[in-house]
Order: C-alpha cells, then sequence, then structure tokens
C-alpha cells in the first residue's frame, strides 16, 4: 500500500518492507508488484519531482509496474533512464532510441 508522504515520514519503508524485504517475492515470484504513484506525494507541493524520484526508487526495489500519467514526458524519461541503469536494458539501446527521437532531455 502506498501512502501519502505528508501522512507518514514512512511512507518507503511502509511500502517497500511490506514486499522487497519480506518474503512475498521469494515465496511467490509469479507475483507482480504495482502501485498508484501519485499516492505517494498526495497533499503536496511539486508532487511531480515527488513522483519521479519514487518511482526509480521502487524500480530499484523491484516493483514491477506502476500507475502513471504516460503522457508526463519527464516521468517517462526518468522511467527509461532508470530501466537503463538497472540493466534492464541491454547495450543501452532504449535509452538511445529514447534520446535519439527526443522523449528523453535533461
Amino acid at each position: 500500500m502506498i501512502v501519502g508522504v505528508d501522512s507518514t515520514s514512512m511512507s518507503l519503508a511502509a511500502f517497500s518492507g511490506g514486499w522487497h524485504q519480506s518474503s512475498i517475492k521469494e515465496k511467490f515470484p509469479e507475483v507482480h508488484i504495482t502501485g498508484g504513484l501519485s499516492n505517494i506525494s498526495y497533499g503536496l507541493p511539486q508532487r511531480h519531482i515527488i513522483n519521479r524520484t519514487f518511482v526509480t526508487l521502487m524500480m530499484a526495489a523491484g516493483m514491477d509496474s506502476a500507475i502513471i500519467d504516460p503522457l508526463d514526458k519527464k516521468i517517462m524519461a526518468t522511467i527509461r533512464t532508470a530501466d537503463m541503469l538497472l540493466g534492464h536494458d541491454q547495450f543501452c539501446m532504449e535509452y538511445l532510441k529514447g534520446v535519439r527521437s527526443g522523449a528523453i532531455e535533461s
């Protein structure tokens, strides 16, 4: 469960500790983990930067998917870049395609 960081400073620990460090993924490797990304930033200003940072942390922790706004170019660029850095993009091919197409900009 993803709860707003304004309601508890332990939002990240509560979410990732609930499945990443527990035995859920170990006992049930076929289980996929997803969550509503914007829940973490509910009620806070500058939500987009919180959401972009959170999705990167959750990807590193093993989250399979997230409910996001696919029209948000910055979060999509963040996800593609994180995917590459996490070793899920062989030879950085998807990252390079994104840069060449203009989908990934700094």
